[in-house]
């Protein structure tokens, strides 16, 4: 049986660990040992996806049809549980603009500072080409630091081409990802060159490019391009929450609420699709699950 309770929410808002998510998850396991019941989920959804069906989902599986009735009631109680607390649901880190989120990297005392660029989050189906971070970090001065990675192939293509060691001007980023972005133009020295990427550094600032989408999932994608994230003092990854390999080196981490195809604030993004009301989208109306 399944209840599909009018709630559409990033899954950084609903980290397991964190409460109220985390109580909600613990439920599942006394639900799923009722008699009669096989199992239960709490599904949130895609937030990213603009189609009818796209909002959270309350499943407990029936042993039987003699059981369907008490099944539906479970999902029932569950989607009303995941819906009155819809407004407590909160992300794990401090969640900031991407300007506030530079400068307090830049302040910090504490390093590595771990900044997500959670509106190109390829993990997330973002394209991952966007360097609006990339352009804050190096208006603001800031020095020792990484960007794994930027989604530019013309880029990587000419770093390979001018060769290790030797300097270039170009644009790189915001070439995919139009609406969200543009491409910046920055000078440095080509300090690696891979079959699927190149390091450029500008500024004391080492921009991992790529030709292939991929998920900065681990400090080891850093370390693949000779890029040491523990040794710098501020390290930009294209997540949303940390994984916990990157949450164990980060001193300090920053979910910058960045813009793109990923932006946490779907209240921004324009929905067309979706059935509404909608929350967040929609934040002043009522719902009880149908009986």
């Amino acid at each position: 049986m399944m209840v599909k309770p009018p709630v559409l929410l990033p899954g950084e808002l609903v980290v397991t660990y964190v409460e109220p998510a985390a109580g909600l998850y613990r439920s599942l396991e006394k639900i799923s040992r009722l008699p009669g019941i096989i199992d239960s989920s709490m599904l949130v959804g895609m937030a990213w996806t603009d189609f009818p069906h796209s909002r959270a989902s309350a499943i407990v599986i029936a042993d039987g049809e003699k059981n369907c009735d008490k099944a539906y009631a479970e999902a029932c109680n569950l989607a009303k549980a995941y819906w009155d607390r819809r407004k407590d649901f909160h992300f794990e880190a401090e969640a900031v603009p991407i300007n506030e989120a530079v400068e307090i990297a830049k302040e910090s005392t504490d390093k590595p500072v771990v900044i997500s660029d959670s509106g190109d989050n390829v993990t997330a189906g973002a394209p991952g080409d966007l360097p609006i971070l990339l352009e804050y970090l190096l208006a603001s001065g800031i020095e020792n630091a990484a960007v794994g990675g930027i989604l530019d192939p013309e880029a990587v293509e000419l770093c390979r081409k001018v060769g290790v060691g030797k300097k270039i001007r170009l644009e790189v980023g915001g070439k995919i990802d139009r609406v969200n972005g543009h491409p910046v133009s920055i000078e440095g020295k080509v300090i690696t060159v891979k079959k699927d990427g190149a390091v450029l550094r500008t500024n004391s600032v080492d921009v991992i490019l790529t030709n292939v989408r991929r998920a900065w999932a681990s400090p080891e994608g850093f370390r693949y391009f000779g890029v040491e994230p523990v040794d710098k003092d501020v390290v930009v990854v294209k997540l949303g929450y940390l994984t916990p390999s990157f949450r164990k080196i980060a001193k300090r981490a920053i979910l910058a609420l960045s813009p793109g195809c990923t932006n946490l604030l779907i209240e921004n993004l324009e929905y067309r699709s979706v059935e509404r009301p909608l929350y967040p989208l929609d934040k002043d109306f009522i719902w009880t699950p149908p009986r």
